[in-house]
């Protein structure tokens, strides 16, 4: 990892930490000044839209960065044709969104707040469109821009809401807001840095809509099947539970949307480098080797602050997420790994095998919860979720290995070793609870010490030499 990609994705670590940060905050604001009903039906509402907003497009932004890191940014049609694009796919989406509501036996005074749901899927896809011709064109910063200010005018609107209304239509008008904040900001920055930009001939913009939506095809399924099997069990425990069973799951669940800002920054970043010819020869051994070695190291300070940190974070009504936490967390493993093969998937233009495994991923998920949420409820969405995206890995690796580009991460039998120490340290402590043996110590130091962790992973090492070690096929 040079020193480009390790600053670069520092920026898209830093932007997309406050980001998130300030979304954390909103929550926090929303759940401590409205009613528990009010915000149990918003974090459900919420929950629905992110499955169906992925059909509205979500595809487009990685065919975007694919296309900008290939051909430049400055092509006749880009914008106007990418937000063809993004209503070409909400309008169906909202059909199917309005549907599913309807017939799955919700009830019905959720029917009206979705308008406002389809207003918010094309104004944060058209943003999150100018944000994907950035990141591909390597302007990380006006990236981050972009997302900072949907989450600040996102803030002040709930805020203001929660003081005056206390109303969940007008607390999802406070999310159209910030997408509009965010929409505004984006194309204010390509017409200060991309003047080329708006040249916007019609039959340009068409036949670079017809591109884009024939590239994001199986990429827009294959987002959706990931957004679904992420969420599946969130609108199944609903189904099947409380609103409140909803709220005690959904707050553990933040920790590991946060965590995945490592991942998500650097394949941000990487992206684009591994879509040019020359970049799709590179190793990722050594990225995914370090990923995992900072999931293990997430996983053990979680588990250990468990006890103390939940209920400080989520409140004392929330003492009851602490196991769901410590569960929960194990899943970062898979997940870290499951971003460098996606973008490995995506590299080498193989969209169908990611919509193939997400569809797997899905019905087992949505199969499992469905048997278990009545009789283990929300513990039983926690373990589903580790099981989920063990087998999402699984599917992943088989199909780079058809097409041999799978590569073993960097130190694998240190990595085994560590894990299974690092494990053993995490039962022990929750059996014993959270007090200090000499096992929990033994285990604790012999997987520390069993990190692979090497120099050029340190702060005085890391802008050494980027890993451009050509593929070693395997399977």
């Amino acid at each position: 990892m040079n020193g480009s990609v390790a600053k670069q994705s520092l920026i898209l670590a830093f932007a997309d930490f406050t980001k998130k940060s300030l979304l954390g905050v909103t929550v926090l604001v929303s759940i401590r000044f409205l009613p528990a009903t009010v915000f149990g039906d918003f974090i459900f509402l919420i929950s629905f839209y992110q499955i169906f907003a992925v059909i509205a497009g979500a595809g487009i932004p990685n065919a975007l960065v694919r296309d900008v890191a290939t051909h430049g940014v400055n092509q006749p049609g880009l914008l106007t044709g990418s937000t063809l694009g993004r209503a070409a796919y909400v309008a169906p989406a909202a059909c199917i969104m309005y549907a599913v509501m309807f017939f799955s036996g919700y009830p019905q005074r959720y029917l009206a707040p979705l308008g406002i749901l389809v207003l918010l899927m094309l104004v944060r896809g058209c943003s999150d469109n100018i944000m994907a011709i950035f990141q591909g064109n390597h302007d990380q910063v006006s990236a981050a821009k972009i997302g900072i200010a949907q989450s600040v005018v996102t803030l002040i609107a709930v805020i203001v809401v929660c003081v005056l209304w206390k109303d969940l239509v007008a607390l999802l008008a406070a999310y159209v807001v910030g997408a509009f904040a965010a929409w505004f900001t984006g194309l204010a920055l390509l017409e200060h840095k991309h003047r080329g930009v708006w040249e916007q001939e019609w039959s340009a913009a068409w036949d670079k809509f017809r591109y884009i939506m024939k590239d994001s095809t199986w990429l827009n399924g294959g987002a959706f099947a990931a957004s679904a099997y992420n969420r599946a069990d969130v609108l199944l425990l609903r189904r099947m539970s409380t609103v409140e069973a909803v709220a005690l799951y959904s707050a553990p669940y933040r920790i590991l949307d946060i965590a995945q800002i490592i991942p998500n920054s650097i394949m941000g970043v990487l992206l684009p480098r591994w879509c040019t010819s020359e970049g799709r020869e590179m190793s990722s051994a050594r990225v995914t080797r370090l990923l995992l070695v900072l999931a293990l190291l997430i996983i053990v300070v979680i588990n250990v602050s468990a006890p103390w940190f939940a209920p400080l974070i989520f409140g004392p009504s929330y003492r009851a997420s602490t196991p769901l936490l410590q569960i929960l967390i194990w899943a970062l493993l898979p997940m870290f790994w499951n971003f460098t093969l996606n973008s490995r998937l995506i590299a080498v233009r193989r969209e169908s095998a990611l919509t193939s495994a997400a569809l797997g991923a899905l019905v087992l998920n949505v199969a499992l919860n469905y048997l278990f949420i009545p009789e283990f409820g929300f513990y039983a969405c926690a373990a589903i979720t580790l099981v989920t995206e063990s087998a999402l890995l699984i599917m992943n690796t088989a199909f780079l290995c058809r097409c041999r580009r799978f590569e073993i991460p960097e130190s694998p039998l240190r990595l085994v070793l560590a894990t299974t120490f690092l494990a053993a340290f995490c039962i022990l402590w929750l059996h014993s609870q959270s007090s200090v043996n000499i096992f929990t110590v033994i285990f604790l130091v012999f997987g520390v010490l069993a990190l692979p962790i090497h120099y050029s992973d340190l702060p005085l090492g890391l802008f050494h030499s980027y890993d451009r070690r050509p593929i070693a096929p395997r399977g």
